[in-house]
C-alpha cells in the first residue's frame, strides 16, 4: 500500500505481441492517492479521491476479515 521505496520491483506489460518488462520502484496506492490529490486542478477528481480518503468504519467492524 505504501510502495516499494528505493527497491525495484519488476512489472511488466503487452504492447504489439511482445512483452516489456520493467525494474523500477513502485509508488505505493496510498502515495499514488496523495499526490493525484494534491496535483489536480479538477474538483470532481479531488471529491472522488477525498471520498476514498475516509478513514471511516465499516458496518461488520472488520468481522468480514477475520480468520474463523
Amino acid at each position: 500500500m505504501n510502495g516499494s521505496g528505493d527497491e525495484e520491483v519488476e512489472s511488466g506489460y503487452w504492447r504489439g505481441g511482445a512483452y516489456h518488462r520493467l525494474m523500477k520502484p513502485f509508488e505505493g496506492v496510498l502515495p499514488n492517492l496523495q499526490r493525484r490529490y494534491e496535483t489536480t486542478d479538477s474538483d470532481f477528481t479531488r471529491q472522488r479521491l477525498r471520498d476514498s480518503m475516509s478513514s471511516s468504519t465499516a458496518d461488520c467492524h472488520g468481522a468480514r476479515l477475520s480468520r474463523k
